[in-house]
């Protein structure tokens, strides 16, 4: 105090200060801000579990990476284009299991059988010919690797999918895909190139690549040997064309197949008590803005000091904005509970084919959360896969507008796209591919959906032009028709006229009709009598030389 000034001075500056309520206050704002602390741990006990079984089938996918998977047949590579394949089925697990193989000369176990995608993708992204260092195509291997890889003592729910440009180097693929028929597993087949091949290119060097005797090699698609593969173990055979039909035929199939249990999860729901903490600790600091820390002043004390009190309410106002927004912040793991549970049942709903539930479930955690990804790109997707692609369009628009990040508005302008055009609304998906394209422009999958859907927008402009080029065709048929129905009545009408000229004139008498022939005999006489002398006069002269 005696820093401070002249302590006289001070003492009555500090008149009406009260020690105790200062003390007091400080303790209430302590154990609220303890209370906040706890409410934010958000405490909480089991309320409930459910029992989720996750059924499935196990897939095997044998990849091959040999130098000539890098031919660029098809664009960018051969390779390249049976990744983003297997990227594609990947995001249509649905429960099943999935594991990878690499192969060239020898066969490498990639990654074992999991459901879980995005360690897939983690895999199928460092995939490339380096993997293995001995070069050739060696099936048998593959398939041998793959079936131990699966459960053997099952008979059924296997299933291998082999890609390849078929130029195998060795005869045993036929025999082993006969013997895996036994132990229950079906092999499907993936053609990646074309039967008219393309040279090697080396990625070292840039170079294509050259034989002994500097001939340039060229690799071809060998369909047959992949289709005589399939047809082993009842499998199906494609040629690898559009990436997203092919993904979609095999998921189909996969559905179709036997399921089997590959995991018994608990789901557990959780009651939270962060609600108790907040109600004390806004009841705390209620207390301490009530309470001042200067002793009770009488009237004429404040009337003197009219400023302490409106610093006094100042100091209330900004207490009363911390205790908002600390409870704002205590109510906020909660919401995120709930919309991460709605975001969890909507899931399950979606991987049992229960749309309608998923759907629901899915704007329960929007409600929480209306700015959610994840909530706003599984909505879209679930409508998609109901069939309502008018609304999933919407939806993929919704989160787009909703979501800053570059990667996510392509994905969500993507799928538009692809909504669009199941909705038979061409124009507008081509639209959506090109605004995607603007923000991802690297995206390959993209770009050769936009071509597809110019193609079939092309298709139907020209299907228009048919049936208006049809319509005035028949429209000149009509109008012809109609001359013609005017030409005939125009012609009925004038026989009709003439008939009638006829009948108005008077008949003649049989003198009169006797002298006019008598007339016109004697005037065919005298035309014979020129006639002769003329060709008697013709005969004396020389016949004409032009």
């Amino acid at each position: 105090m005696a820093k401070l000034g002249d302590h006289t001075l001070v003492q009555q500056l500090i008149a009406s200060y009260s020690p105790k309520r200062f003390l007091w206050k400080a303790w209430l704002q302590l154990v609220a801000i303890a209370l906040l602390v706890g409410a934010l741990v958000n405490l909480r006990q089991p309320d409930s579990t459910e029992k989720i079984k996750l059924t499935g089938t196990d897939l095997m996918i044998a990849l091959d990476v040999s130098n000539s998977m890098m031919a660029r047949d098809i664009q960018p590579n051969r390779l390249e284009k049976a990744k983003l394949l297997i990227s594609k089925i990947i995001d249509q697990l649905e429960g099943n299991r999935l594991g990878l193989v690499v192969f060239a000369g020898n066969a490498y176990l990639q990654m074992p059988l999991t459901t879980d995608a995005s360690a897939a993708k983690l895999f199928l992204s460092t995939i490339s010919p380096d993997l293995v260092p001995l070069q050739g195509t060696n099936v048998a291997d593959a398939l041998l690797l793959c079936n131990r890889s699966l459960t053997v003592e099952d008979k059924k729910y296997k299933s291998i999918l082999l890609i390849s440009d078929g130029e195998d180097h060795d005869d045993a693929a036929i025999s082993t895909a006969k013997e895996l028929k036994d132990k229950g597993v079906i092999i499907n087949t993936i053609g990646v190139g074309s039967p008219g091949g393309a040279p090697i290119v080396d990625p070292g060097t840039g170079e294509s690549k050259r034989d002994e005797q500097g001939n340039m090699v060229i690799t071809k698609l060998n369909e047959k040997e992949l289709k005589d593969i399939a047809a082993q173990t009842n499998g199906s055979y494609q040629l690898l064309n559009e990436a997203g039909d092919a993904a979609n035929k095999i998921a189909d199939q996969l559905r179709g197949m036997e399921k089997k249990s590959i995991t018994d999860s608990t789901l557990t729901n959780y009651k939270s008590y962060y609600w108790l903490f907040v109600l004390v600790a806004m009841v705390m600091l209620v207390l301490e803005m009530m309470l001042g820390e200067k002793k009770k002043m009488t009237g004429a004390e404040r009337q003197q000091k009219p400023a302490l009190a409106a610093a006094s309410a100042g100091e209330t106002f900004s207490k009363t904005a911390l205790v908002i927004l600390l409870l704002m912040a205590g109510v906020s793991p909660a919401l995120s509970q709930k919309e991460n549970e709605a975001l969890q049942k909507g899931n399950d709903a979606y991987k049992q084919h229960k749309f309608e539930e998923a759907s629901k479930q899915y704007e329960i955690a929007l409600k929480q959360n209306a700015k959610s990804s994840t909530a706003n790109f599984n909505l879209g997707n679930t409508m998609y896969k109901a069939g309502k692609y008018e609304e999933a369009a919407k939806q993929f628009e919704t989160m787009r507008d909703v979501n800053a990040d570059k990667q996510l508005q392509a994905k969500s302008l993507y799928n538009k796209g692809v909504s669009l055009v199941k909705d038979k609304k061409l124009q507008e998906a081509v639209d959506a591919f090109k605004q995607s394209l603007r923000a991802n422009s690297k995206d390959e999958e993209t770009r050769e959906n936009l071509q597809k859907a110019l193609n079939e927008l092309r298709q139907q402009q020209q299907k228009d032009q048919d049936k208006k080029d049809d319509k005035k065709n028949d429209d000149k048929k009509d109008d012809k028709k109609d001359k013609e129905k005017e030409k005939k009545e125009q012609d009925k009408k004038d026989q009709q006229d003439k008939k009638d000229q006829q009948q108005q004139q008077p008949k003649i008498s049989k003198e009169n009709a006797e002298q006019k022939l008598q007339a016109l005999r004697q005037e065919e006489k005298k035309l014979q009598q020129r006639l002769n002398q003329k060709q008697r006069s013709n005969t004396k002269q020389p016949d004409k030389d032009w």
